[in-house]
């Protein structure tokens, strides 16, 4: 009997310190500083890799969650970006661009489970891990530009090039554009105007670069994230390119582009595109791009004669007319 009783408390006293260690051993988390509160639920370790409830990060980050019982999918959304995974799926989808995690969301107890790194980096978060204490940091990325890239971002010389040198085969069009600015590729240049100044904010020589293909497989992208970094990319290498940072002025090449949340440029719809065509008089043989976003819509006009009469005209929701602004205008910032 008293052999019973042992093996009962010694099987009571294993348990128990189990449970203990399960609550202590769980890691904290601190997002730029601030301690996320659980609300008493756990992290899960499962393949070397931590995994939390998705509503707790995500909401502690002022992101909404949606979730769609058809596919068994999560899409998260702020204004400037949107998140696409499935469960058992490593693929997910950042601003419809496609990312790959190396383990994937799973449900347990109703609540759907996301590995921690790849969810922050998605975010466009930094995620450090510090064993001695068991902590977990989450915080806004920083960024720490290449000086030997600054020669390829003298404005004077890529605008020079710009207008003077003569149209490929492609012309210029706009890539992206937001209240502030707007921004220009060409093969021999990449042109950032800032809109309110009517000046030349920075440029970027990606033909130096050798980033300046146009067309074919291999041709260029361009992709924003909240008018403060730019990612230029190649079609055949979706997870590496050059990041611009506007405060910084600085460039960076990365090999995994992940950890930024870039989005694309938003295209304009046919009847828009056919409405804002019918106000547009132009005398002289040109072509044109146009971007969209939600205070109005810009409109390349690319003077195929006389490049630099090239302009930049913005109008507003309505599509009136609000500013033109010649590139051979522009002058440049300092």
């Amino acid at each position: 009997m008293k052999k019973k009783i042992l093996l009962l408390s010694l099987i009571f006293v294993s348990l128990f310190s189990k449970l203990a260690y399960g609550q202590e051993d769980q890691p904290r988390i601190f997002i730029n500083g601030q301690s996320l509160d659980l609300q008493g639920q756990e992290l899960i370790l499962k393949d070397d890799r931590y995994f939390l409830p998705l509503r707790s990060l995500c909401q502690d980050l002022g992101y909404k969650v949606s979730w769609k019982q058809e596919d068994k999918s999560v899409l998260l959304t702020t204004e400037n970006l949107k998140i696409h995974m499935t469960i058992a799926s490593p693929e997910f989808f950042v601003n419809n661009l496609p990312r790959t995690m190396d383990v994937s969301p799973f449900i347990e107890n109703d609540r759907t489970y996301v590995p921690l790194r790849f969810l922050a980096q998605a975010l466009g978060k930094e995620v450090l891990w510090k064993g001695a204490d068991k902590t977990i940091y989450i915080k806004d990325k920083t960024f720490q530009g290449d000086s030997s890239l600054d020669k390829y971002l003298n404005k004077d010389q890529v605008l020079k090039n710009f207008l003077e040198e003569n149209i490929g085969s492609s012309t210029p069009r706009l890539v992206y554009a937001s209240p502030k600015y707007s921004l220009i590729l060409n093969y021999n240049g990449i042109l950032l105007v800032d809109k309110d100044q009517e000046e030349l904010k920075a440029a970027i020589d990606n033909r130096g670069l050798g980033y300046n293909q146009l067309q074919g497989d291999d041709y260029v992208k361009v992709f924003a994230k909240d008018d403060k970094f730019f990612l230029i990319q190649k079609n055949s290498q979706p997870s590496s390119g050059y990041v611009y940072s506007i405060e910084d002025n600085k460039l960076k090449y990365y090999e995994n582009t992940g950890d930024f949340a870039f989005q694309e440029g938003e295209s304009v719809g046919l009847e828009e595109e056919k409405t804002l065509l019918e106000k547009i008089e132009a005398s002289h043989s040109f072509s044109y791009s146009l971007i969209k976003y939600d205070q109005g819509m810009d409109f390349l006009e690319v003077n195929t004669n006389n490049l630099p009469d090239s302009k930049i005209r913005i109008f507003d929701q309505d599509l009136n007319e609000i500013k033109t602004i010649e590139l051979k205008e522009l002058q440049v910032q300092d």
